[in-house]
């Protein structure tokens, strides 16, 4: 009903996948269904950025602990009608997203001895 609360959980079962994610199927008037990604997240992530922007409004979760990923629906609304599917998948490598060191500049770069130049692309022409 619209105004509810409610809270989806999936978990594994017979599986230990580092990588989970809540997908929203939404039924169209054309025979086609198309899947929208809400949320995804890994093992021992906090759920702070696991939520994709077009469902931000509404949605939440806690992150994924002990192969178990909850999200919640606060204040649900016409829009969010859909069928939800979790799934899990593993990851062989595991990567850290950081801010850069030192931000890049956009443009030539510049040469150390003063000198100006530029960069361009001959399309494999010397």
């Amino acid at each position: 009903m619209e105004g509810d609360k409610t809270t989806l959980r999936c978990s594994q079962v017979q599986t230990s996948h580092t990588f989970m994610s809540w997908y929203k199927q939404e039924k169209r008037r054309e025979a086609r269904s198309q899947f929208q990604l809400v949320a995804f997240t890994s093992e021992g992530s906090s759920g702070d950025s696991a939520i994709e922007q077009p469902f931000q409004k509404h949605f939440t979760t806690t992150g994924m602990k002990s192969f178990v990923l909850p999200l919640s629906l606060e204040n649900a609304q016409l829009e969010d009608t859909g069928t939800y599917y979790c799934a899990s998948q593993e990851h062989t490598a595991k990567q850290m997203l950081r801010k850069p060191s030192q931000n890049l500049f956009t443009g030539n770069p510049p040469d150390p001895r003063g000198r100006s130049f530029s960069i361009t692309d001959t399309g494999g022409k010397p």
